[in-house]
């Protein structure tokens, strides 16, 4: 969110910061709602609470908090830098919808982005910078993504992805067979020295997920048993995963709602796996405007809660449960 956007204050106060209608020093409520709930309503708000914290809401609703404030100042160009960075699909496509109705209503719009497929879905003209310089000013619909990415570089490419000889190491892991009660059948992987190997899929509804791949590395380093859940789609653990996850010491769980698994999820994924030391992951911050915050993670985990910085935790003395957050 730009500096315009204030988490702690509610939508209302978002909208109209730093030009609030007063009288005598007093906040004119009612006058206030009149300026706002229209506007909200035209980008698709009109059912939130304008007394909720802005910063419960999500983050699509978010910049179409600050896209309100900024129709309400009845500025004629808004400028939107790189806003889909952290945007599902469905809310790339509903703020192109509403900035399609902008453009409909005679405002300037200016799109940031490195996306060339977003750059050729919401705009009609479109200008290069390298180095802070202009470099080129092309109708979006006469110019090719080659073009477009030798303005960015300065030369012709005449391979955007080239392949380059590279030889693996010695391999470092081995899967061999790995099947579960129902998938995968048989699976089998091998990981050498100096290759980046991804591991993905599709929702499985055979394992319950509800977003892509369930990742759960456990490894031990330096005595210390660590497991990390990545981004855990499932409702539950299963026994088998429970049985090969085995005794942890540190567990990292995403603890966010959202894309992830939710707090009680996450908190009765915590008590099966009964860790020391837990770090909960992809949750809002002060300084990372990601997920909802953890406190329904909290509030059904009841374990002490710890504040620490980078280099604070002490895995060693924690000999009971103990929750840690990295300090934002």
């Amino acid at each position: 969110m730009g500096e315009s956007f204030v988490a702690h204050e509610s939508v209302l106060g978002n909208v109209l910061l730093g030009i609030e209608p007063t009288r005598f020093g007093w906040l004119r409520r009612s006058q206030m709602e009149a300026l706002a709930r229209p506007t909200l309503s035209a980008l698709g708000l009109g059912d939130v609470p304008l007394d909720m914290p802005a910063g419960r809401l999500p983050i699509a609703a978010q910049q179409l908090v600050e896209i309100a404030r900024a129709l309400v100042t009845k500025s004629k160009v808004v400028i939107l830098d790189e806003p889909t960075s952290s945007l599902t699909e469905v809310d790339v496509k509903r703020l192109f919808e509403v900035m399609r109705e902008l453009k409909a209503r005679g405002h300037a719009l200016i799109y940031i982005s490195h996306f060339l497929n977003e750059v050729r879905a919401i705009a009609d003209t479109m200008t290069v910078l390298r180095d802070g310089t202009k470099v080129g000013e092309r109708p979006v619909a006469g110019v090719t993504d080659d073009e477009i990415v030798s303005m960015m570089v300065g030369r012709e490419i005449g391979d955007l992805y080239p392949r380059r000889p590279h030889t693996p190491g010695e391999a470092i892991l081995r899967i061999d067979g790995l099947a579960g009660t129902k998938s995968p059948v048989e699976a089998t992987l091998e990981v050498c020295r100096g290759e980046v190997v991804g591991i993905a899929s599709e929702h499985d509804d055979v394992a319950g997920t509800t977003r892509g791949a369930n990742k759960i590395f456990c490894f031990t380093l330096d005595g210390i048993r660590f497991c990390h859940m990545g981004d855990f789609g499932q409702a539950a653990l299963r026994p088998e995963q429970l049985e090969a996850i085995g005794e942890v010491d540190v567990l990292f769980v995403p603890a966010g709602g959202g894309p992830t698994i939710g707090g009680d999820s996450a908190a009765a994924a915590v008590r099966a796996i009964a860790p020391r030391v837990v770090v909960p992951m992809h949750y809002r911050t002060p300084r990372v405007n990601f997920l909802d915050p953890p406190d329904e993670f909290v509030a059904a985990l009841g374990m002490p809660v710890t504040e620490v910085g980078a280099s604070e935790a002490e895995v060693d003395g924690a000999t009971e449960g103990v929750v840690l957050f990295s300090a934002p």
